[in-house]
């Protein structure tokens, strides 16, 4: 769990392995119409990078950037893409990647492909406090997707000591660099939340900005249509919750269509306080991050 530090850890770095990474990014800030308030040093990471997007609004990044690329490994698949996560020498330890204890700057974990422009994003959150010098996988069917429509999120089991079946796939995003502007917001709007929601935002924004009106209640299942649906797969209705409670992809994929009608139950609620500024408190999950209205998240949500 990342400290409250009021500025993060720094490490020294390779300018010449780094510069490519600081550039991509850059590149396609500008690309998507930002003005560039501040570049970083390419010897000194996290990189912080300021800017302001084409309607005003001004970002600050602390970017944990690594190389990602497809070069041949023994005993690793012919498929396999990877990012390496580490600053320098070997480092022993456990690393905090820094969250702004003032919420006015986003945490990016992200490799980056410059050589065939596209990125590769993890959680921050779920990934602090971590190792350096270890490595993080994807397939080249992922990068396929990622360069045939420029975004896209897939589950990647996580390969932790001890994980159980009961521990949550992580959910990766990828994209080109014209969708680095959205990653930005994404990540910026999916602080602390659990895999599922972070899918949720990934997969379909679209279905939260419609919830940042006031709505009214949302209907509640009658008993015949939960009946109907268990005489459908010919098993009880608890036989039909507990087959979701034990495949834990299919429970992700309910969970991310639960989290949308809570949300919007919740913005119903809230009614004009859902516009209003944002509120401070605990996370559900992850309490040392500064918390936001999540009705206010989803109406900042443009893409």
């Amino acid at each position: 769990m990342a400290r409250l530090d009021e500025t993060p850890r720094a490490y020294g770095v390779s300018a010449k392995d780094r510069e490519p990474l600081i550039a991509f990014m850059l590149d396609a800030l500008r690309g998507a119409g930002c003005q560039i308030i501040h570049e970083p040093s390419p010897t000194s990471a996290p990189f912080r990078i300021t800017f302001e997007t084409p309607t005003g609004e001004r970002i600050g990044l602390m970017v944990y950037a690594f190389l990602a690329n497809s070069r041949l490994t023994k005993n690793r698949p012919d498929d396999e893409h990877r990012f390496q996560i580490k600053y320098g020498s070997k480092l022993s330890g456990l690393h905090d990647l820094w969250q702004d204890p003032f919420g006015l700057y986003v945490t990016l974990f992200v490799g980056i492909n410059s050589d065939e422009g596209f990125f590769v994003a993890a959680d921050p959150v779920l990934h602090s406090p971590t190792k350096f010098f270890i490595s993080l996988e994807f397939k080249q069917a992922e990068v396929d997707e990622i360069l045939r429509g420029g975004w896209h999120c897939w589950e990647r089991d996580r390969r932790t000591p001890g994980a159980t079946l009961d521990d949550p796939a992580e959910v990766l995003v990828g994209g080109t660099g014209p969708s680095f502007l959205r990653y930005v917001r994404f990540e910026r709007d999916a602080v602390g939340e659990d895999q599922g929601h972070r899918q949720l935002l990934a997969e379909g924004p679209q279905l939260l900005l419609a919830t940042a009106a006031p709505l009214g209640p949302m209907p509640t299942p009658s008993t015949s249509r939960i009946h109907e649906l268990a005489h459908e797969f010919e098993m009880s209705e608890s036989a039909v919750l507990d087959l979701i409670a034990g495949a834990r992809r299919l429970k992700m994929a309910v969970r991310g269509w639960v989290a949308e009608e809570h949300h919007a139950q919740d913005c119903a609620r809230r009614g004009e306080q859902a516009r209003g500024p944002p509120r401070r408190g605990p996370f559900s999950a992850v309490a040392s991050v500064p918390q936001l209205s999540r009705c206010r998240r989803a109406a900042r949500l443009v893409f």
